[in-house]
């Protein structure tokens, strides 16, 4: 008698909805709880890929269609993912298709205080395109946390001229 393989904790958030056991908002949820239970957000690559599956992609529009706060919920989730995902890249080119998607997403979020994370994205683009004059001009568009690491991104480019982004997001 052979053994069953466990399930992952992703392919049992995808099990429970696509069984009907949990609906596109629980989803979407548990789904942020997997990208934030490790302090790496190891678990994004993997997120996006799902919400990228053709047959999730119909189950989030249909929900779309009966709620449409499901939208602004889902291009979060995959904005914050993708940036995840870019910030774990091992090579620039990748950080900068993982943060183009990341912005791709947030342009489609319209609540008060979004458009900070809009300017976030931008300057981190702005970085790894070694872009100092749109980083500079996006850091001091952006308040509190993201101004900090928009700040050590800038001052590190200025340092070095070289995009390092684990060093320089840590001012290290």
């Amino acid at each position: 008698m052979g053994t069953k393989k466990k399930l992952s904790a992703r392919e049992q958030i995808k099990n429970r909805l696509e069984s009907g056991e949990s609906d596109v908002e629980t989803f979407l949820r548990e789904l942020d709880a997997l990208d934030q239970s490790t302090p790496e957000r190891k678990h994004s690559e993997g997120n996006v890929r799902l919400l990228e599956e053709p047959s999730i992609v119909e189950l989030i529009e249909e929900a779309i269609q009966d709620d449409p706060a499901v939208a602004y919920d889902y291009r979060a989730l995959m904005s914050m993912s993708c940036i995840h995902v870019a910030q774990r890249a091992s090579d620039t080119a990748s950080a900068k298709e993982f943060m183009n998607k990341a912005l791709e997403h947030a342009k489609y979020m319209d609540t008060p205080g979004d458009e900070g994370w809009i300017h976030y994205i931008e300057g981190t683009l702005a970085y790894l395109n070694k872009d100092v004059d749109t980083l500079r001009d996006t850091a001091n568009k952006v308040t509190g946390s993201w101004r900090t690491v928009l700040s050590n991104l800038l001052k590190g480019l200025e340092e070095t001229g070289e995009v390092d982004y684990r060093r320089d997001y840590w001012n290290v």
